[in-house]
């Protein structure tokens, strides 16, 4: 009986083929992962290249506010030319802080933080243009006065791109509104 179960295994093992390697695997096609992976790098580049493409040259307000400067400093010194000079300072502090806390603060007081808290030396000169000279109907301002504006008003200009958020703080916290005094309740 041992030998009639030995004989059908050696039948089973004479029907065995050789060992056949499998095909090798080809790159291509790729599988599923990969043309996920491909579409994403492809959308990501053509992203990239719109963006950059598209973009346009950022330019500091400083840098806008020096140009200006300059053409302004061109002109000979008046009482124009000093309007000019002191409104393109508030409207680069208006772009840069809060409008609507800056527009109750007078910029003299502006000025005269930056002076106290050390961000940039301003030449008394100037602050003194700063005061009143700006509405006086007619005034004298010499050239020297006049360069050293100039010079103070691009160490302000600088300051304030900067240091803006300092200034900010400053601003908020130094704004009182008449209106809101008034309606206080005690």
């Amino acid at each position: 009986m041992a030998a009639s179960k030995a004989q059908p295994q050696v039948d089973m093992l004479s029907q065995l083929r050789d060992i056949h390697a499998p095909d090798p695997v080809s790159w291509w096609p790729l599988a599923p992962g990969w043309w996920i992976l491909l579409v994403l790098i492809v959308g990501v580049l053509s992203w990239l290249t719109y963006y950059l493409w598209n973009r346009k040259p950022e330019i500091k307000l400083s840098t806008l506010a020096l140009n200006e400067l300059n053409s302004i400093a061109a002109k000979t010194p008046s009482t124009q030319s000093l309007a000019e000079a002191i409104q393109l300072l508030r409207r680069l502090l208006m772009a840069r802080v809060d409008k609507a806390s800056f527009a109750s603060i007078s910029l003299l007081s502006v000025v005269e933080f930056i002076q106290n808290s050390k961000l940039a030396t301003i030449k008394d000169s100037s602050i003194e243009l700063f005061k009143n000279k700006q509405y006086a109907p007619d005034f004298s301002i010499s050239v020297e006065q006049w360069q050293t504006l100039q010079e103070d008003l691009r160490k302000i200009i600088t300051i304030v791109e900067t240091e803006s958020t300092k200034i900010s703080s400053w601003v908020n916290q130094n704004n009182n509104p008449p209106l809101a005094q008034g309606f206080a309740h005690d």
